[in-house]
């Protein structure tokens, strides 16, 4: 009776050289980047290596073409392992490659709707420190206290971590650096992220006032955002219906310049409008 042993990994990287599996025949190396006519999904495949031992008792003189560099596809041994290795290949695939790819899309994605909400905020806060020159005010005007405060609090970190990936801060980033970089854990089943303090704790700078940016997981009646200048804060509603479909990064924009137009023209409507179009 024949015997099977081996290993398949996921490489991190894809290296052409590596991919695929080194199958040997009582040690002796017999096909090199096989798949054992796995065919389906090709740009996957580019991402599995391994190695296989076909051990025991097999008809060695069947199984090996006469040129000792590839199977015979016409021996019963090489169909049994054929039909297995088919199965194992193709659940490593769905498990340890299809899955962490997607995974790490996902979590790409929850990073670049940050990035670009922060964007957003920033492109209102430097048109919003344009009206307060014009006006001579210093600071923007903070929100209603009836409003509420907006609490459990949360950041990117929070994000990150509810979708199921490790997250390292990396200390040496300096704070205006939005970067981040996407890797696997080392067991290859996780995303791996490490990004700085300029996104986990994001400003803005109001003319010369800067305003940590900061996200709630409030209630639903509390509102889409408040203005603080005791600490200096402008806290989105994540939970907020203005913010839970569509392009978040619009959502967050319109819901601050409408904050905004409200607190320097709430006296007047179409001027709250007009000046909330000027922000956007």
């Amino acid at each position: 009776m024949g015997l099977v042993a081996g290993y398949l990994l996921n490489q991190k990287r894809a290296q052409p050289n590596w991919a695929g599996l080194t199958a040997r025949v009582q040690n002796v190396a017999v096909e090199q980047h096989t798949f054992f006519d796995v065919t389906a999904d090709p740009g996957f495949r580019k991402y599995i290596t391994g190695e296989l031992w076909i051990l025991g008792e097999v008809d060695r003189e069947r199984l090996i073409n006469i040129d000792r560099s590839s199977f015979n596809r016409e021996c019963a041994d090489y169909h049994a392992v054929q039909r297995f290795m088919s199965r194992v290949i193709v659940e490593f695939k769905s498990q340890s490659v299809q899955r962490p790819q997607r995974q790490k899309v996902s979590v790409r994605r929850l990073l670049e709707d940050h990035l670009g909400a922060l964007r957003a905020v920033e492109k209102i806060a430097q048109h919003a420190a344009t009206v307060l020159e014009e006006t001579g005010s210093k600071a923007l005007p903070s929100s209603d206290k009836s409003r509420g405060k907006l609490s459990n609090r949360r950041n990117i970190v929070d994000v990150l971590r509810s979708a199921n990936a490790d997250v390292t801060v990396d200390e040496d980033l300096p704070r205006e650096d939005l970067s981040y970089k996407l890797d696997l854990s080392a067991d290859g089943q996780r995303v791996s992220v490490t990004l700085g303090v300029g996104l986990i704790e994001p400003r803005v700078q109001v003319g010369k006032t800067e305003y940590r940016v900061v996200t709630a997981n409030a209630g639903s009646d509390d509102p889409p955002v408040l203005i603080r200048n005791h600490p200096r804060r402008i806290v989105f509603n994540a939970s907020h219906a203005a913010h839970t479909s569509g392009d978040q990064q619009l959502k967050y924009q319109l819901s601050l310049a409408l904050e905004l137009a409200y607190l320097l023209d709430s006296s007047d409507a179409a001027a709250v409008y007009n000046r909330m179009i000027s922000f956007i």
